[in-house]
């Protein structure tokens, strides 16, 4: 087995990156084709090597747009059916890279119920997500049952 191979795929639509990433054993080789199937997304033009997007980024090959956003629910099970619906959105819109949405454990004083981030290419990525039909309908449910939201979007 070669612990060595380089690798040559689209980081953004507008550049190529090649580079040679080295692996010292089995079990990190394993890790280097393994997150593909756990369920990340593939870069563009990378399935025959099976690079992740999440791969790609721990490694800093990518940068990309994040977006967070915080919400504040009076009821739990509204905060509970946000993030359902927040996480049915993965996969279903297509500038949308990857989400995670989760309920706050905490529960301090100055803690949000809901915690929101999404991940896309660029920031018209993100623009198209905003007005997604999928995303408009999760945004009605939680404008319509959340008291409040902080969001902030940046470069990563």
């Amino acid at each position: 087995m070669s612990f060595g191979q380089e690798f040559t795929f689209k980081v953004r639509a507008e550049r190529i990156c090649t580079f040679t990433r080295q692996v010292s054993n089995s079990s990190e080789w394993s890790d280097l084709h393994g997150v593909a199937s756990a369920g990340e997304k593939l870069l563009p033009g990378s399935a025959e090597k099976g690079i992740s997007l999440g791969w790609a980024r721990r490694t800093s090959l990518a940068r990309m747009v994040t977006h967070v956003v915080l919400f504040k629910f009076d009821r739990m099970d509204d905060a509970q059916q946000a993030v359902q619906r927040l996480l049915s959105m993965r996969g279903r819109v297509p500038s949308m890279l990857e989400v995670e949405a989760g309920i706050d454990f905490t529960r301090s004083a100055r803690s949000f119920e809901v915690g929101l981030v999404t991940r896309h290419n660029t920031r018209a990525d993100l623009e198209a997500y905003q007005v997604d039909p999928v995303h408009q309908e999760v945004a009605q449910f939680i404008r319509a049952h959340s008291s409040g939201a902080a969001a902030v979007d940046f470069e990563s």
